[in-house]
């Protein structure tokens, strides 16, 4: 059920100091100028602010930036992280990663915690400079040991993932808890899924229901989905369907591929309702669109048997395609049947075999007995009862009927083997053992 987070920092800027002079009034545009004017950097960095967002004034990100530049240029720590900020994220002028790095380190170095944690979200990302998770985490730590929470849920993040530093699930927890503790919905979508799996701590399907919920009602698409799924399974709750459905609406909405792939499936499958295959097929297009490849899967099938009285041999063919080239058995296995077909004009017993060989090296039992059927008629492939006893029985030990009452077939006729009565009646028996059961 774990779903990677991925975070995404939210920059802001900010005045962050209370301020030391009396005179200074955040509200006071003309008096904030007439200070800054004077030299005043606390003034300084906060009328730049107000240019930025407008505020007694027109928004203005040439004077934001000059008033930022002024005050930074003096050491103010916030105008530095803040002119960091406009240059990371390319506001009012072109975004340079290099100047970026540039002021958020010279605020990192005196201890301001927004600029330590944008400075790790640098690091982690790739951006201005090299990859560094070791680096990124130092930040992090940095930031969250002053309390800066959303510092604390990538901490807590990088202990729970081993990212930079080795996994411990004790820190982990600690500072995703913190941080959830907070509001931050991130960390309590991570700290739900260490008392989901029991990482380091008790397992306890209460706890991870509780914080997938609070994640979830901030709108975290992966809580949402998990929420679903935990709904669906009856994982420290009754199960409920109809609750299932809806937090997975919130999150396929949100974009989120799995989300928008289960709920495909609750749309054929409610047993309360008669199946929505239109329904289904849209939300399985939306996922397989993000390359969701049980998604492409279930897509391609509904064009394979028609399901919602639309077949498509060749959106089958699509859509089974993508699913197998990701190595999805039973869309190789199925992409294999397409081509083997000999109703229409793409049957292709080269390309089937192709298929059946991949999906059947994936140790898929169906693609092992069909791709032995191919060998043992000699159909796209040069004849081989070898081969043909050799996939039977790859399928036979993992309690396939077909294979096993072929390989029964092989003995009784000695195709390619010693003709052996007992040997064959065994296998009819199994095959007819799994039929019955």
């Amino acid at each position: 059920m774990k779903n990677k987070l991925f975070l995404i920092a939210l920059l802001l800027i900010t005045a962050s100091h209370a301020y030391s002079n009396p005179e200074l009034n955040n509200d006071n545009f003309e008096q904030t100028k007439i200070l800054a004017e004077q030299g005043n950097i606390e003034a300084q960095n906060q009328l730049a602010i107000m240019y930025f967002n407008s505020s007694g004034s027109k928004q203005d990100y040439v004077k934001a930036i000059e008033w930022f530049q002024k005050a930074a240029e003096q050491g103010y720590d916030a105008a530095q992280s803040n002119l960091g900020i406009i240059y990371l994220q390319g506001l009012g002028t072109q975004q340079s990663y290099t100047l970026a790095k540039g002021w958020l380190q010279k605020s990192a170095e005196q201890g301001y915690a927004q600029a330590q944690y944008n400075l790790g979200i640098m690091h982690k990302k790739g951006e201005g400079t090299k990859k560094d998770l070791a680096q990124a985490k130092e930040w992090f730590q940095q930031a969250a040991d002053k309390g800066y929470i959303d510092a604390q849920s990538q901490l807590g993040e990088m202990y729970l993932n081993g990212d930079g530093t080795q996994k411990n699930y004790s820190l982990a927890l600690k500072w995703l808890q913190s941080a959830a503790d907070k509001g931050n919905a991130n960390a309590q979508f991570n700290l739900a899924l260490i008392y989901l799996d029991g990482l380091g701590t008790e397992q306890s399907y209460q706890e991870a229901l509780w914080w997938f919920q609070k994640a979830a009602e901030q709108g975290n698409a992966a809580a949402q989905y998990n929420l679903g799924l935990m709904h669906q399974d009856g994982l420290g709750t009754p199960p409920n369907n109809s609750l299932a459905k809806e937090w997975y609406l919130k999150s396929a909405q949100r974009g989120h591929a799995p989300a928008q792939s289960n709920l495909g499936l609750i749309y054929i499958q409610d047993t309360e309702k008669q199946p929505d295959y239109t329904s289904a097929r849209e939300w399985f297009q939306r996922a397989a669109e993000q390359d969701y490849v049980i998604a492409q899967y279930n897509l391609g099938m509904m064009y394979k048997n028609g399901d919602g009285g639309i077949k498509n041999k060749e959106m089958a063919i699509k859509w089974l395609q993508k699913a197998a080239e990701q190595n999805y058995p039973s869309a190789q296995y199925n992409l294999g049947l397409l081509y083997q077909d000999e109703k229409d004009n793409h049957q292709n017993h080269s390309l089937a075999k192709e298929w059946y060989q991949k999906a059947a090296e994936l140790n898929y039992a169906p693609a092992q007995n069909q791709l032995a059927i191919l060998y043992l008629k000699g159909i796209g492939t040069p004849q081989s009862y070898t081969l043909a006893k050799e996939w039977f029985l790859k399928a036979a030990e993992q309690n396939n009927a077909s294979a096993q009452f072929n390989l029964g077939v092989m003995y009784k006729n000695g195709d390619g083997v010693e003709k052996n009565e007992s040997v064959a009646q065994e296998w009819f028996q199994k095959a007819e053992q799994q039929k019955n059961n």
